[in-house]
């Protein structure tokens, strides 16, 4: 049996203070599991390589923006103007879904589909500086908090921080997972626990709770040919899952969850590709091309022995 897709719809009750990564998520999602179904349950589950795999959680209606390859894709600017909205493009994280169908119902090539995204949105940044109004998707401010002494149980002197808070209405999170493994049952249960105790940094202080809201599929057009797709997780495919990319990587250094952060909170730093990295797959991933990508990658934490493993998984979108 095959993969199944889910679309999870958060309604955020109150904001979140790290981006909501899959890999988080992932992690996040095991330990209600584990709670729930038992330790050896869990083992059985991982088991398995590739359960389930999440996105990244985006603001409802938005995508990633696809990282673009340098050349045939872009043009020069002309005017001021143009050069404003291209130092803009560049700049921006999220697509809107809108245009990210019409595209793809318009059909032809994965470049011609990137060519269309980029010309949409360039409209779209035309019409924003024609009207004088810039649509703000997310909003984050900062929030200034007081450390707590410890060892007298009081407020610390002269010891703020601040947290850079997250501002959202909704949020959408898309899933693929085996269904022998799990159910949607399983996996709405699972995260209705994880709107009450909340997910992210300071969830301890209310940060991250939501409701959530499960349909079957998703709300997305699919293509005929499956050669590229664009990460809709922070994770990384194996090496032999992919030919070319155009990714953005970056260093993350993982924390284990608070059961078992003592005595040590951080895993070993990882190399991972944002979402909306664009990779073709290999001649031999053809052959079931719609699995998650990446891996569970043991010896990321100090506990792997134990069989903890961190997620690199990907949920793909393909763009022709």
């Amino acid at each position: 049996m095959g993969y199944k897709k889910l679309r999870l719809l958060l309604k955020f009750e109150t904001n979140y203070v790290t981006p909501l990564m899959a890999d988080t998520l992932f992690g996040e999602f095991c330990w209600v599991y584990g709670w729930l179904k038992g330790e050896d349950e869990l083992k059985r589950l991982l088991r398995d390589g590739k359960p389930i795999a999440f996105s990244d959680i985006f603001p409802e209606g938005y995508l990633p923006f696809p990282k673009y390859p340098k050349d045939p894709f872009s043009v020069s600017p002309e005017t001021p103007e143009e050069y404003g909205r291209f130092k803009r493009l560049k700049k921006r994280r999220y697509l809107e879904k809108e245009i990210f169908k019409e595209c793809i119902e318009k059909g032809g090539s994965f470049e011609s589909i990137l060519c269309c995204i980029r010309d949409k949105v360039l409209e779209v940044l035309k019409k924003e500086e024609e009207e004088g109004k810039k649509k703000e998707i997310i909003a984050t401010e900062p929030s200034i908090h007081v450390s707590i002494d410890r060892i007298k149980g009081t407020a610390a002197e002269g010891k703020l921080y601040h947290l850079e808070e997250t501002f959202t209405e909704k949020g959408e999170l898309y899933v693929l997972y085996k269904e022998e493994l799990l159910s949607k049952d399983d996996i709405k249960e699972i995260f209705q626990i994880l709107g009450l105790v909340g997910v992210g940094a300071k969830k301890s202080a209310g940060k991250g709770k939501f409701s959530v809201e499960v349909s079957e599929g998703w709300d997305l057009p699919e293509v005929k040919e499956k050669n590229w797709f664009i990460s809709l997780s922070t994770g990384l495919p194996r090496g032999d899952e992919v030919e070319e990319y155009y990714a953005e990587f970056f260093t993350k250094y993982p924390k284990h969850g608070r059961e078992v952060a003592i005595p040590r909170v951080f895993k070993n730093p990882v190399i991972l590709a944002k979402p909306g990295s664009v990779f073709k797959i290999s001649e031999e991933r053809k052959q079931n091309p719609e699995e998650p990508y990446g891996e569970l990658k043991s010896g990321v934490s100090p506990l792997s022995d134990k069989g903890h493993r961190h997620s690199f998984l990907i949920v793909p979108l393909f763009v022709g």
